[in-house]
């Protein structure tokens, strides 16, 4: 599969392509810039909870705190460096007060995760602060494969599970703390360089980096994120007693183990935590694919909000990624030495690159000048019709150097801007359909990372096809 899933700490990187700033959801009287992420499927999920009622300088014990700041302002997510100050957000479902002592960015927040920048990073991909909500944690099955449904395997608020059960996780800990008066266990954690297993896809920023899944937190923009090489990590899992815990995750790089001893540690001693309010985003009690989040999906009739709302017929049993304006469909031919299924992708690309520097998708040239060298997209004379669209076909072909970046590859935001941290890339082997379309150009795309495994992804988009029909 070759959709990107961009992760809120990494600000360059391929499967998990990051960027910094863009977008225009509003969330917590901010804007969601659904860029620089640590490794996200994307979902349109809704919640049913009620914003809990500010509680953000309480304690547990719902007295005010020492720490608590008499004057603060709601965290603007998005927008222009925070300023040293105490904020409030309510996207934890817990309120939260940060008391900051120096200036952070801030280029993603909804419910579930936030991602704060340093603006003194020491490289693209680290010196990286998340918070998030935890919806569960990656157990040994699940922590180096991509996630089938909207949680993974293992409990959301036992962070030693995790450690224990990966043998390439090394942890220094437990220490045992409170923060804000609650029961806190935190571990420093790298992984063994001399590992093997990883995600399929690379983890970027080099080649030679290898990561594994941390768990869900059921966010849109950072609904699971990993840890990788290169990289140290300390993380706090906050006791949120009945209810999911708060995981705050610091990330350095490897060579500024320093940075979580002084601004790490300046972040979470600002904390202050208030009433334990249930996790912001509820999961459906239906069927998840209907509600935006990529899941294994039954064979036969089925509807998914992606690109709008879409109706189709799967032939078998099989996983379907879903962001906003892209739809992959996985075929259930075993790939032969590679990272991930042929499939079917089904892409309304209206943006290119990330953040400030994206740039409209005006014609079917604009896709094709994303070729990197090494790659070519050729004419192929065939034509498929689409939602009612003729659409002209490509073959792409050619393997480039590294992954693509972001900026060479289709967000899967709207035309906004908004919704997505994911990017699609076609190939490296794939027989592409594009035309003009409404806000910029449809592709419908059999790829495989094999030549010899293409033909199992043509086979799908033949069966696909005659079912593929926009919902209402």
């Amino acid at each position: 599969m070759t959709i990107k899933k961009v992760l809120p700490v990494l600000c360059a990187l391929a499967l998990l392509a990051g960027a910094c700033g863009g977008g225009s959801n509003e969330a917590d009287g901010g804007e969601d810039t659904s860029e620089q992420v640590a490794e996200a499927s994307t979902n349109d999920q809704e919640t049913d909870e009620e914003p809990a009622e500010d509680q953000s300088t309480t304690t547990a014990a719902d007295e005010p705190s020492d720490d608590a700041t008499a004057e603060t302002q709601p965290l603007d997510i998005g927008g222009p460096p925070l300023a040293a100050g105490a904020y409030t957000t309510e996207l934890m479902g817990t309120p939260l007060t940060l008391d900051l002592d120096r200036e952070w960015v801030v280029p993603v927040g909804d419910p579930g995760a936030m991602v704060f920048v340093d603006p003194e990073t020491e490289t693209d991909t680290a010196e990286t602060i998340l918070v998030t909500r935890m919806n569960s944690m990656a157990g040994a099955a699940d922590a180096d494969v991509e996630p089938k449904g909207p949680t993974m395997s293992g409990p959301s608020n036992d962070l030693g599970a995790w450690v224990e059960a990966l043998e390439e996780v090394v942890a220094v800990g437990p220490e045992e703390s409170e923060i804000s008066g609650y029961s806190t266990m935190s571990y420093d954690v790298s992984l063994d360089p001399d590992g093997t297993r990883s995600i399929p896809g690379g983890c970027g920023p080099t080649p030679e980096d290898r990561c594994l899944f941390v768990g869900g937190t059921g966010s849109q923009t950072v609904a699971f994120f990993i840890v990788r090489t290169t990289e140290v990590y300390r993380m706090w899992m906050i006791d949120q007693g009945d209810e999911d815990p708060i995981l705050v995750t610091a990330i350095a790089s490897e060579d500024n183990v320093a940075w979580l001893d002084d601004r790490a540690e300046a972040f979470v001693a600002g904390m202050t935590i208030g009433e334990v309010a249930p996790h912001p985003v509820a999961l459906p009690e239906g069927d998840v694919w209907e509600a935006g989040f990529s899941s294994v999906v039954p064979a036969g009739d089925v509807f998914v909000p992606a690109l709008g709302g879409l109706n189709m017929t799967l032939p078998y049993e099989t996983f379907v990624f879903q962001d906003n304006n892209c739809l992959t469909v996985d075929s259930d031919t075993p790939a032969e030495d590679a990272p991930f299924h042929p499939s079917v992708s089904i892409t309304l690309a209206s943006l290119l690159g990330f953040g400030p520097t994206m740039v409209s998708v005006d014609s079917v040239e604009d896709v094709i000048a994303i070729a990197r060298e090494g790659e070519t997209f050729e004419p192929n004379g065939e034509t498929i019709t689409v939602f009612g669209v003729e659409l002209e076909g490509y073959d792409m072909r050619g393997i480039a150097e590294g992954p693509p970046a972001p900026e060479e590859s289709i967000s899967c935001s709207p035309a906004d801007g908004s919704g997505s941290n994911a990017h699609f890339y076609p190939g490296p082997n794939a027989t592409v359909y594009m035309g003009p379309y409404e806000g910029g150009v449809l592709m419908v795309t059999a790829e495989a990372f094999t030549e010899e495994d293409l033909p199992a992804a043509e086979q799908l988009l033949d069966q696909l096809l005659p079912t593929l029909a926009l919902a209402g």
